[in-house]
């Protein structure tokens, strides 16, 4: 005897594997780079997911990662947050738990744009007042020192200003895509 299978039930384990096969496969795409969640709860954790994700980034992607987060030390430093190695190190983890990695490269890259501009700043302050500065008469190893000590501060100046251009285009380029 053939035993016919009824069609409504043919359709419904049809519908069944097609939402087990849309659910499997959901599940397997990764979250984009940017918007990975950093574990830094503890020093171990944070080092198992670097561990875990350097393969992910490419080489350039990691450099400015390590640099975003030398960038978050030095602003805690600055800013008398902590002090010594294990406690700053404490306190930036503790600013990154639970951030994505593009939250701290913009995190990181504010906080250099914060230095270089307090660098520039200083460097401002310090042309200006050279230029105020006079040398004797007949003083021309002291007006060779003012004018090379002014080209060097100039120079110093205009490659801050470059940095600082360049690190807004990097926190500009992290800005989400709007919908």
């Amino acid at each position: 005897m053939i035993m016919r299978t009824r069609p409504a039930f043919t359709v419904m384990i049809f519908r069944l594997a097609l939402a087990a096969a849309a659910f499997a496969t959901a599940g397997c795409t990764p979250t984009p780079l940017m918007e990975r969640k950093i574990p830094a709860e503890s020093s171990s954790a944070f080092a198992s997911w670097q561990g875990r994700m350097r393969g992910d980034f490419n080489t350039a992607q990691w450099a400015d990662f390590e640099e975003a987060l030398q960038e978050i030390k030095l602003k805690l430093m600055a800013d008398n947050e902590a002090s010594g190695t294990d406690k700053v190190n404490e306190v930036m983890r503790s600013k990154i738990n639970g951030r994505t990695v593009r939250e701290v490269l913009q995190l990181g890259y504010t906080a250099k744009l914060w230095r270089f501009g307090v660098e520039r700043s200083e460097l401002e302050r310090m042309i200006k007042e050279n230029a105020t500065l006079l040398t004797k008469p007949g003083d021309t190893a002291s007006a060779e020192y003012l004018e090379r000590k002014h080209r060097d501060q100039t120079a110093r100046l205009n490659k801050v200003i470059e940095q600082i251009r360049v690190t807004q285009e990097k926190l500009g380029a992290l800005e989400p895509a709007k919908r």
